[in-house]
């Protein structure tokens, strides 16, 4: 079987073979590639079956993601744990894409650090959000954790608005909803919010309209 060396696939991905032969076969010629943050596509492509076995997604409104260029993904979550998985799996399964999901993961000691930023976890650091979006990326942000009110949004940051403002990047809603132990999740997608506007846009206005349309799609949810 021919393995596409990873420069050829860099200048047209479809040339590459992403069936498990084909990995573990960059894998021990070391022609895997490695991003300047940290992902490993062959890794993310590696477990994905695994990740489909864990988690039933219901997914709603997928067709506001872009198949091209950066967007910034605001996300709800209770505990916090499965909710980066769930909106990873649910934009992989619906674009193809990665997800950048921003953090308290990439920063985990020990080995659990590295690992999750191989899985395109990164810090939560404005520089890199910046980057990554300028770069055409998919990016998450988590909002606080809401454990006692699941239905409630709380306060959504201004600084990271601020990067997908400066990036020209689309700020995309989104409730996760699930329990953590379950199975079956519901991924909504809200209405895209512009940044391509003309004049001076406040990022704090950005982030109350951004609340709104999180918390209109948590009151739908619990109709």
């Amino acid at each position: 079987m021919t393995v596409i060396d990873a420069e050829l696939a860099a200048l047209d991905p479809d040339l590459e073979r992403n069936d498990l032969p084909s990995i573990i076969g960059r894998r021990l010629s070391g022609r895997f590639t490695i991003d300047e943050w940290g992902l490993d596509r062959d890794l993310l492509t590696a477990i994905t079956p695994f990740v489909r076995a864990r988690w039933g997604l219901r997914i709603e409104g997928a067709e506001v993601l872009p198949e091209v260029g950066p967007a910034l993904l605001v996300h709800t979550r209770r505990i916090g744990i499965s909710e980066p998985g769930v909106l990873a799996a649910a934009v992989h399964r619906s674009t193809g894409r990665p997800l950048r999901a921003t953090g308290y993961f990439a920063s985990l000691p020990g080995p659990f650090g590295p690992l999750a930023r191989r899985l395109g976890a990164v810090p939560v650091g404005s520089a890199d959000l910046r980057s990554l979006l300028r770069a055409g990326e998919v990016v998450a942000l988590p909002l606080g954790r809401e454990v006692r009110q699941p239905f409630h949004v709380g306060p959504v940051p201004a600084t990271p608005l601020a990067a997908a403002l400066v990036a020209g990047a689309p700020i995309i809603p989104v409730a996760v909803l699930g329990v953590e132990l379950g199975r079956w999740w519901t991924v909504r997608f809200g209405r895209p919010i512009s940044t391509r506007r003309r004049g001076v846009v406040d990022p704090a206005d950005l982030a109350d309209v951004t609340r709104q349309r999180l918390q209109s799609l948590l009151t739908d949810a619990r109709r």
